[in-house]
């Protein structure tokens, strides 16, 4: 349907009166499909409505072990470009906070090292990704996290 809203002129960043995109409304709900033709159509990734909030932030609200498609759906909108550094609109979590909550060490390492995600930025609980990574306890995590957070801290 979005590709044939599309081939029949429909605005890919056709703003609603809250200055919603209708990527921000597929990120919402966590449809990856519509995500990946609006990007291919080339929305704009980067678009905010009028609180600030991307499609990314968007996304990551609903981000749970119970339902994947939020955590796909937010991982490809940062493969593609999403500030990782967005903040959820509810919870306030990053990706990042996503990331480890999940235990997807991978991709933390990608957030951290090829995407420059902030390790302490804080949900609106005051939880840092370290907080996270103890709370599910994965050694590992916690320390690269730390030293990450370490590193940070002297400059290096």
């Amino acid at each position: 349907m979005c590709e044939f809203l599309i081939e029949n002129k429909c605005e890919v960043d056709a703003l609603d009166k809250l200055q919603r995109t209708p990527l921000m409304d597929a990120a919402e709900v966590g449809c990856l499909d519509a995500v990946k033709v609006l990007l291919k159509h080339h929305a704009n990734i980067d678009a905010r409505d009028l609180e600030g909030y991307d499609a990314l932030s968007y996304c990551i609200d609903f981000v749970s072990k119970k339902d994947p498609k939020f955590y796909e759906t937010a991982k490809f909108l940062v493969e593609n470009g999403a500030d990782v550094n967005s903040a959820g609109k509810f919870a306030r979590r990053t990706i990042l906070h996503c990331a480890v909550a999940q235990g997807d060490i991978e991709f933390v390492h990608f957030l951290v090292e090829s995407k420059n995600a902030k390790v302490n930025m804080k949900d609106n609980e005051g939880k840092t990704s370290i907080d996270y990574a103890r709370q599910i306890n994965n050694k590992n995590l916690i320390e690269y996290l730390e030293s990450v957070k370490r590193d940070a801290s002297s400059g290096s």
